[in-house]
Formats: C-alpha cells, structure tokens, sequence
C-alpha cells in the first residue's frame, strides 16, 4: 500500500518550503560565463549582460577556459557560453532582454517538496 501526503496535509513540510523559498529567493543566481582572451563575441556577450541591468539578482563567475584543459576540449570553438544556475543558457551570442528574463525566472524558481511515504 503506498500513501502520499500532499504539502497541504502536512503543516510541517508546508513551513519548511516556506522557509525554503524564502531562502533560495534571498540568494542570487548564479551566473557563469566561459571566455578566454580576446574573444570579440566574449566581450558583446560581456556588454549584453551589463546592459540587461539586473547586476543585483547574480552574481558573476567569468571563467578562462584556458585555464582547464577539460573546459578548452569542451568549449574550444564555442564561446562564450553562459550558464545559469549550472544550465547552458546561451552560446556564442547573448541577448540582454533574454539574459533578464532568465535571471527573473531563475530567482523565482524554487525546489519543489513533496513527501511520499510507502508502506507495505
């Protein structure tokens, strides 16, 4: 016999999603860009991102695949590539509206919770 509890049934699990998604959304998005040295679409991709204005929801790992030859075998004749929250987002060009759009989905975004006992 399997019995599944909804969020509703238990006020306990209701408070820790709560607290969960007051958490996550006080955290900024975390926003990686793969680059290496004199890439022209790296610095566009740079300057798209500044311009969509939302510096206060991210916060920004610039990283030279140089650096890692695991990211170079990788992202050789692919950058920039852009990440959000550990997901591919953009490559080769970035478009600022979309870049703000994503970071706005991905703040709001929380984990879903459900609690699922089984029973024999």
């Amino acid at each position: 016999m399997f019995i599944t509890h909804t969020l509703s049934e238990k006020p306990s699990m209701n408070k820790a999603l709560n607290d969960t998604r007051k958490r996550a959304s006080s955290e900024k998005v975390q926003v990686t860009l793969y680059t290496r040295p004199g890439c022209h679409l790296c610095d566009e991709a740079k300057e798209a991102i500044h311009i969509a204005c939302c510096e206060n929801e991210y916060t920004l790992d610039e990283v030279n695949i140089e650096s890692d030859g695991r990211l170079l075998h990788l992202y050789r004749n692919d950058i920039p590539v852009v990440l959000i929250d550990g997901v591919e987002a953009f490559r080769h060009r970035v478009d600022s509206g979309d870049f703000r759009r994503r970071i706005a989905t991905a703040g709001r975004s929380a984990p879903d919770i459900q609690s699922t006992s089984k029973t024999p």
